[in-house]
């Protein structure tokens, strides 16, 4: 990225695949019951089943810990957990020698459904990013389209991934994130970026 030390891939893969650190997004909550409120086929879903073999344990005893002493809110919910976090709140997994930044993305309503909106998006992004500064110790970045899917951020792919290079660029300019920031896109979006319009907007 121009005038940063922070150059950025975006590549058609797999992300539990992807060398270097790994970036999930979640919800305020940081839930982890799987089935509802956590989809099996989010990608924090298949973290929990397949990366952690269902142990929810690890990914609870995470939370509780890393998370001790932040400013929470409590709300009493019909499913999924009741202490509610800041949108950007990130925490670690060190899991089979890859860590995965977890951050919260999304808000949840009274249904476990989540949704979330580009101001939003932005907010939770600059969280994600001073904890990749501080854990991050320049190892590169993968992370997926952030907002596309089930986090329900409302913008068409590539808008999302405009958003998250203007994020990312904000931030790299104030300080120095990772060498390597490698977005790791699926093949269903192949037809719906044209990566050769986002190579010449930020040339």
């Amino acid at each position: 990225m121009t005038n940063t030390n922070t150059k950025v891939e975006i590549v058609f893969g797999d992300l539990f695949t992807s060398e270097g650190h790994k970036v999930i997004s979640a919800s305020e909550y940081f839930d982890s019951k799987i089935g509802k409120p956590v989809s099996p086929k989010s990608l924090q879903g298949i973290f929990i089943t397949k990366i952690l073999g269902g142990h929810t344990n690890i990914f609870d005893d995470a939370v509780n810990t890393q998370l001790a002493g932040q400013e929470i809110e409590t709300v009493q919910r019909v499913d999924g957990k009741s202490l509610k976090y800041e949108l950007g709140t990130t925490i670690t997994i060190n899991h089979n020698e890859s860590l995965y930044f977890l951050f919260a993305l999304t808000n949840t309503d009274n249904d476990c459904n989540a949704n979330s909106t580009p101001s939003l998006m932005l907010k939770a992004l600059e969280g994600l990013w001073n904890k990749v500064r501080i854990e991050g110790n320049g190892i590169d970045i993968n992370l997926p389209l952030i907002g596309n899917g089930l986090s329900r951020v409302g913008l068409p792919p590539s808008q999302l991934l405009q958003l998250t290079l203007i994020s990312l660029l904000k931030s790299a300019k104030e300080r120095d994130l990772s060498s390597t920031i490698r977005i790791v896109l699926t093949e269903d979006i192949f037809d719906k970026i044209d990566l050769e319009i986002i190579k010449n907007n930020w040339e």
